[in-house]
């Protein structure tokens, strides 16, 4: 049978003040307009209202009377808001026609993360293919969104080929990875060299491993991270069966693993991110090679979005 190799672990907790994001969300709304993508009556929309009208309690002392009636709507539009300025910064660069119809779907969808049940139509999974792409553009890679597959890459002379799922459910968990790798498996065929092709799936798991949104509490983001961990790697051993069963194709060299949840320390909101990449095949020199550059291309782009967050 065959085993996961290894693991490749980074994870990266970046502290934004609500008027910070707000500012920054503002600059990704009017990109998104410039492009001809309204966001006014969308959740985007709405994030922005509910972190103005935060701020604006926050500056006049009425915190107390914002929570009463608004709750804690506040963690889902700033979590949900740092991916879209994600979004921004990553591919402002590259607002072609395909960039900008995936943008228009995805910012549609329910307002809340917590309750998007929907496997195909939800803007979150747009998101996840653009917010994969971004990583690869902000590193330097020239990405393609022409073909069927979600991305696809020139990356260090290979075309690359990824699929994304956003996992949901448990019960559903098996049977999206295993349709991932079979999509990957048919991407190989159209690529302009099938042999020298290669390929990645990229799964969300925030959805799964954190059903009820919950806000991370840690006094610093140490240990933030440390709980991200500790559910990241209880999903691994509990997949990884699932991940080496389903890997056919030896042109796939990885799965990589991303866990996104919000967090709080002291007067800060946090986005913490937590990535492993999987070794499955491709255990040539060159395969292992592209692989480390995976992650590193990952890790690249998240710590570029994190230092972008905390330059506010």
């Amino acid at each position: 049978m065959l085993k996961i190799v290894s693991t490749n672990e980074t994870d990266i907790t970046g502290l934004s003040s609500f008027t910070g994001i707000q500012k920054r969300l503002t600059e990704a709304c009017e990109w998104l307009k410039r492009n001809g993508v309204q966001v006014s009556n969308t959740r985007v929309g709405r994030y922005l209202k509910i972190l103005r009208e935060l701020n604006e309690a926050r500056a006049n002392n009425s915190l107390d009377a914002y929570h009463e009636k608004n709750g804690h709507v506040w963690i889902n539009a700033a979590f949900e808001s740092e991916e879209l300025i994600w979004l921004y910064n990553s591919l402002k660069e590259h607002s072609n026609e395909k960039v900008i119809e995936r943008l228009k779907l995805a910012v549609k969808g329910n307002d809340l993360f917590a309750t998007d049940e929907s496997d195909n139509a939800s803007g979150r999974n747009f998101s996840l293919e653009l917010s994969t792409a971004g990583a690869f553009a902000a590193t330097g890679s020239s990405v393609d969104f022409g073909g069927e597959a979600d991305v696809r890459v020139l990356f260090h002379e290979r075309e690359l080929f990824i699929e994304c799922k956003r996992l949901k459910s448990a019960n559903k968990a098996e049977k999206r990875i295993k349709h991932g790798f079979e999509q990957l498996k048919k991407r190989y065929s159209t690529a302009n060299s099938a042999k020298a092709a290669r390929g990645i799936l990229v799964l969300s798991i925030s959805k799964l491993a954190n059903e009820g949104f919950n806000l991370y509490k840690g006094k610093n983001p140490i240990e933030l991270s440390q709980q991200l961990q500790a559910e990241a790697r209880t999903f691994i051993e509990a997949h990884k069966q699932q991940l080496a069963k389903r890997t056919r194709d030896k042109r796939t060299i990885a799965t990589v693993i991303l866990y996104d949840a919000p967090g709080h320390t002291s007067d800060l909101f946090s986005i913490n991110k937590y990535i492993v990449t999987v070794e499955t095949y491709g255990n040539s020199v060159e395969d292992m090679l592209l692989r480390q550059r995976i992650s590193a291309t990952f890790s690249q782009a998240l710590n570029k979005q994190i230092s972008a967050s905390q330059s506010l």
